[in-house]
């Protein structure tokens, strides 16, 4: 993720699509080291990158959709707290209408 006309990166996502699951496991899920913490600069960074992918989710599988994680264990609860994700096994995910709701808070392209 970049701010349109610059060149630095304020945030890294790597995903997979998983068909067969209707589900987009997301592997890597980063901010950079100044957009972290309190003293960050820009916020929402971590919540653009997942409404990214809920909305592939959402194009791929429809009302099927589900995106996952698999958290180092101190971000575990952030992400269930922040995001609404489920604990499901060793992995967090969201489904629809979690989905919906994460794009209706972040999503501003219309």
């Amino acid at each position: 993720m970049t701010i349109k006309g610059k060149d630095d990166i304020l945030g890294l996502i790597s995903f997979e699509r998983i068909p067969k699951e209707m589900r987009i496991h997301v592997r890597l899920l980063t901010a950079s080291i100044e957009n972290v913490r309190a003293a960050k600069i820009y916020d929402r960074i971590i919540g653009n990158l997942l409404t990214y992918v809920a909305k592939l989710a959402v194009r791929d599988f429809g009302e099927w959709a589900c995106i996952s994680l698999r958290p180092k264990t101190q971000i575990a609860q952030h992400y269930i707290d922040k995001y609404k994700m489920n604990i499901t096994g060793m992995t967090l995910s969201l489904e629809i209408p979690e989905i919906f709701e994460l794009i209706e808070f972040y999503d501003h392209d219309n």
